[in-house]
């Protein structure tokens, strides 16, 4: 399967998940990066992606929730043209969907993303090498770019890894993906 191919695989994938699935898978792929955080206590700055509800993506709401009691610094990221700038959404800035579905936060805090220790990445497939398939525009390896080289990657996904996706020379692979199974290094 080319990339588009699996793309859309993966999209009808979730889209046939029932609603409670998706939800139960959610709340053990959250358990685990809290697990896995506790493992590094070093990272305080984390960039988490914030569901696209309609899209079926991993749930990070309860992620969200739970960091910011912690006091980790939370960004997020708002698309700008071909880049995604990024946004302070420490301290439990409220969340709202706009006209497209789009939770975005009602406080729009522009920062440098210098300080991202963990990036939590939205996916539609990764594969046993830790590239990741998203939905085809390039804003997260464009982002990538941008951090320093020690930030660390991690996707959330619902299903288990493919063999393998053709990884194109800008594509940046994960350091690690997170399933309701657990935490999978590569």
């Amino acid at each position: 399967m080319n990339k588009q191919e699996l793309r859309e695989a993966y999209k009808q994938k979730r889209k046939k998940l029932a609603l409670e699935e998706a939800g139960r898978m959610s709340a053990l792929i959250v358990a685990h990066i809290l697990d896995f955080l506790k493992e590094h206590p070093e990272w305080k700055h984390v960039h988490i992606y914030l569901p696209i509800q309609k899209n079926k993506e991993v749930d990070t709401f309860s992620l969200y929730e739970s960091l910011n009691k912690k006091g980790y610094t939370l960004y997020t990221s708002l698309v700008s043209g071909e880049k995604l700038l990024t946004l302070d959404i420490s301290g439990g800035v409220k969340i709202v969907e706009d006209y497209l579905g789009i939770p975005l936060p009602t406080e729009q805090k522009v920062v440098s993303p210098k300080e991202i220790q963990l990036v939590i990445v939205p996916l539609l497939a990764v594969d046993r090498q830790g590239h990741r398939l998203g939905y085809g525009k390039g804003y997260y390896d464009r982002f990538f770019e941008e951090l320093d080289d020690q930030v660390y990657k991690l996707g959330l996904s619902f299903f288990a890894p493919v063999d393998s996706i053709a990884a194109e020379s800008h594509d940046v692979a994960l350091d690690a993906c997170v399933f309701p199974e657990g935490v999978v290094e590569f």
